[in-house]
């Protein structure tokens, strides 16, 4: 993959060169007030501090590119999905999602196994803790 092919795909522009291993949060425009750049790059900073996680603002048109882009690029190692894009995350993904996403159809994160996107929802283990 190149960076520049991502900057092309992207609204915003990004702190990031060839060979970086990162993470990301997509969405219509996470840039503007996500966050989880803030939160994981602290983590990051102090734990991994090869890795970053950016925002990349896409739009709909753009969302499947930047989603095969970051599916075949091995520094690409996950991260999160923003609104509007949960639900088109999941009708990319359909076969590589965790088997409760298939309930609700959307993603709210995205991992590598066996160096292919998958996608999770957190939200769902998220509230059962809560409650418990």
């Amino acid at each position: 993959m190149t960076i520049a092919l991502l900057r092309k795909l992207i609204k915003n522009n990004i702190d990031i060169n060839e060979g970086d291993i990162f993470t990301a949060i997509i969405g219509l425009n996470p840039s503007q007030g996500a966050r989880s750049p803030l939160l994981w790059n602290a983590v990051f900073k102090k734990h991994a501090p090869s890795l970053k996680m950016h925002a990349f603002d896409v739009e709909k048109e753009k969302l499947n590119d930047l989603l095969s882009l970051l599916d075949s690029n091995p520094n690409f190692v996950g991260g999160a999905i923003a609104a509007p894009y949960k639900e088109k995350v999941y009708d990319f993904l359909k076969n590589n999602v965790d088997q409760e996403v298939n309930l609700i159809k959307s993603v709210n994160s995205l991992s590598k196994r066996d160096n292919k996107l998958h996608g999770h929802n957190t939200d769902g283990k998220a509230s059962l803790f809560s409650f418990k």
